[in-house]
């Protein structure tokens, strides 16, 4: 950057907002537009291969990848100097150096001048660690010699009359924002210690919604381990003023529920394979929840009892579907053999012919939960 020539550039560091601003000689401030807003988002999502995607082209990535996407790179600014996003180990400088990159090039554009000055907002609460972390940053987006401008967090206050002569000051607007939870699968979380019930994940951002209100600081949301999820812990961080990008609890099974599934499984297809009938089903049928995986249409009407053998159980996964659901799906189908006597003969003495037909099959189904345990209905 150069310091004779250009124009000066202010960039706002928020937790789920950044915005960028420039002033040329004329010293007239014009806020810089990201596909038609004043505001970018702040998320940013790493790919399997370690590439970095910003703005709402992260979020939009972010559905299909829910685990790499860093809604707010600002609370990723810690003593660590990496940090483990989706199975990818990045640093956190990078996280901010590639906004910081889009921002400079950004108000180049727009204002058709080099950077002369950049000045970046920053919460007046950061501490050391962070500002060096961020001064990193800002080497690596080519700006190391950017200014650092705090922002104090203030209180609003306002005075009313009181009596012929006194007066007396209230709070009118405490520095903090609304603190938002989403979650597909959990009816309840706690943010700090309070409970609040998670909005849908698929619903738009409501804002006429009160929401939690948090002064400025880091709070932790956690929900409690409950079958079949186990429990989760995540942080957000309020400053700035600014409403932090929602907290999505996205689920994860418990490590002991795959096991469970899997013996159930076993389980009904040792009773299907005892009852000596074309098409067998479990004990208990009539509920509707249990079925028989497979099945055979004899060639004729005429036949002894069949005999079925087992001889490979299918291999499963269990995934979380978009609505919080634990579905079944077979990666590899298991086989069934059955053996039975057939004839064409309608009187006796009949002649019977032999035959014996394997049949593949898959399990489905989803896992619900019954007497607090995984009970597999498919």
């Amino acid at each position: 950057m150069s310091s004779r020539s250009g124009v000066v550039v202010a960039v706002d560091i928020g937790a789920s907002r950044m915005k960028v601003a420039y002033a040329g000689p004329d010293s007239v401030v014009h806020l810089v537009r990201f596909d038609g807003e004043t505001w970018r988002p702040s998320g940013v999502l790493v790919e399997q291969d370690g590439s970095l995607v910003t703005g709402r082209a992260a979020a939009r990535r972010a559905v299909h990848r829910p685990h790499g996407y860093v809604a707010d790179r600002v609370g990723r600014l810690t003593a660590e100097t990496t940090v483990d996003v989706g199975g990818v180990v990045v640093e956190t400088a990078d996280l901010l150096a590639i906004q910081l990159q889009v921002a400079v090039a950004a108000a180049e554009r727009v204002a058709e001048a080099p950077v002369a000055l950049l000045r970046v907002v920053i919460a007046g609460t950061w501490g050391p660690r962070r500002r060096a972390v961020l001064r990193t940053a800002l080497q690596r987006a080519g700006v190391g010699d950017a200014e650092l401008v705090a922002a104090p967090e203030t209180v609003e206050v306002t005075r009313y009359r009181s009596g012929m002569l006194g007066h007396r000051w209230a709070i009118s607007a405490l520095p903090g924002a609304r603190v938002q939870v989403r979650s597909a699968a959990f009816d309840n979380a706690q943010v700090a210690g309070i409970t609040v019930r998670p909005d849908p994940v698929d619903e738009p951002l409501k804002t006429d919604r009160p929401g939690l209100f948090a002064p400025p600081g880091a709070y932790t949301v956690t929900v409690d381990a409950d079958v079949p999820f186990a429990g989760i812990t995540a942080t957000v961080i309020v400053a700035g003023g600014v409403d932090p990008a929602p907290v999505v609890l996205a689920p994860a099974l418990s490590p002991d529920i795959q096991p469970k599934v899997e013996q159930q499984i076993r389980d009904r297809i040792a009773l299907c394979g005892r009852p000596q009938e074309f098409r067998p089903y479990p004990p208990d049928w009539r509920n509707f929840s249990q079925t028989c995986p497979f099945g055979h249409d004899p060639q004729s009407p005429i036949t002894q009892p069949p005999v079925w053998t087992v001889e490979r159980l299918p291999a499963i996964m269990l995934r979380v579907d978009e609505h919080g659901a634990v579905v079944v799906k077979t990666t590899s189908p298991g086989i069934a053999t059955i053996r039975y006597r057939w004839s064409v003969d309608i009187v006796e003495p009949r002649q019977w012919r032999e035959d014996s037909r394997t049949v593949e099959f898959t399990a489905g189904g989803y896992v619900g939960v019954a007497d607090h345990a995984p009970n597999w209905v498919g």
